[in-house]
């Protein structure tokens, strides 16, 4: 009798064993799927507001020296973010707006192969970089069109952006610097911008809106 009951007993768990590592095998493929499918996603958005997995030699090379002495206020992260989307899409004609001298300083210094256009600037501000050193080289003579747009969220409406748009070359991008705007701005123009279909999306800390044309 007590023989029967230890085989019995062995028996029941070589059966809970096996059910246990069967479940263990399941959950293991069943991770293994959601990943593959998780970094595919990512791979897909990469060339919009997903961080690249290339980045460039000089990642995390900010000088917050630099948007101290400016005043700039700007999450290091996202301009690191900034830097990868011109390094990984080869973006050479960038224009940026005015009061935005630290990220062309910044774009400038970390990209070699990058041309900083401006329609107006800051003077204050570019005295303050000329003055300790700091100049960087702006092209006043404009192109048609250009890889990338950085402006101010104070800068876009709806027919600007449709200008800006227009501006860009097939695979270019406008880059909106949000940071300082109110929530209820924000729903406000994100609604305008699904309802025009524009493709858009969030850096990492959402302080930067991008805008991508629908071929992109």
């Amino acid at each position: 009798m007590k023989l029967n009951l230890i085989n019995n007993f062995w028996t029941t768990s070589k059966i809970i064993l096996g059910i246990s590592a069967i479940v263990a095998i399941l959950i293991s493929l069943v991770t293994s799927i959601v990943f593959i499918i998780v970094k595919n996603n990512i791979v897909k958005k990469s060339g919009a507001g997903s961080i690249p997995f290339i980045v460039r030699p000089n990642k995390g090379e900010i000088s917050s020296d630099v948007m101290k002495l400016l005043k700039y206020k700007i999450n290091e992260k996202d301009v690191d973010f900034l830097l990868d989307c011109i390094y990984v899409n080869s973006y050479q004609n960038i224009l940026v707006s005015k009061n935005h001298e630290y990220i062309a300083y910044a774009i400038q210094k970390q990209i070699q192969f990058a041309n900083i256009f401006q329609k107006e600037i800051n003077q204050q501000n570019f005295k303050i970089l000329q003055d300790h050193d700091l100049t960087y080289n702006v092209n006043k003579m404009q192109v048609e069109t250009y890889d990338l747009i950085y402006i101010s969220f104070e800068e876009l409406n709806f027919n600007s952006m449709q200008e800006n748009l227009k501006q860009l070359n097939d695979r270019g991008m406008i880059i909106v610097n949000i940071e300082s705007m109110d929530k209820f701005s924000k729903t406000a123009l994100i609604y305008t911008i699904e309802k025009f279909n524009i493709k858009y999306e969030y850096s990492l800390y959402k302080n930067l809106l991008l805008i991508v044309k629908n071929n992109l």
